[in-house]
């Protein structure tokens, strides 16, 4: 699993409530979205699959700018996106748990994707 944040910009795209981000640090990575909370959303999808193709086209991820470094104008917003990008060799597992137990695991610290790949490891041993 690999992380990347980047930074973006929001800016108001049109006179009724559009917005558009872009990445300044990679060129073509775009987005829209009718609100702000919206264009926070759209753009990590944006960002996964932008340095997905990147990275299989065998392309050199480039450093991210320091978010201080952008000067947005008065139409502008700068946030960080964070992207979370899998390994060819995992696969993302959704599941549900009880509240009582997430909340005995988060309280204790437990990673809950160490603990998950531990409990098979060990139920398959038992297999």
């Amino acid at each position: 699993m690999k992380k990347f944040v980047f930074p973006a910009i929001a800016e108001k795209y049109d006179e009724f409530t559009n917005y558009c981000v872009s990445f300044p640090d990679l060129q073509g990575c775009t987005t829209t979205g009718n609100s702000l909370e919206e264009c926070q959303r759209n753009a990590v999808e944006a960002l996964e699959l932008h340095l997905a193709g990147m990275l299989a086209d065998g392309a050199e991820i480039p450093v991210p700018s320091e978010k201080e470094a952008l000067i947005p104008t008065e139409h502008e917003y700068v946030f960080l996106v964070e992207a979370i990008l899998g390994d060819p060799n995992e696969k993302k597992v959704t599941t549900f748990l009880p509240l009582d137990l997430c909340a005995k695991a988060e309280a204790a610290g437990i990673d809950f994707a160490t603990a998950f790949v531990r409990g098979l490891q060990a139920e398959l041993q038992l297999h």
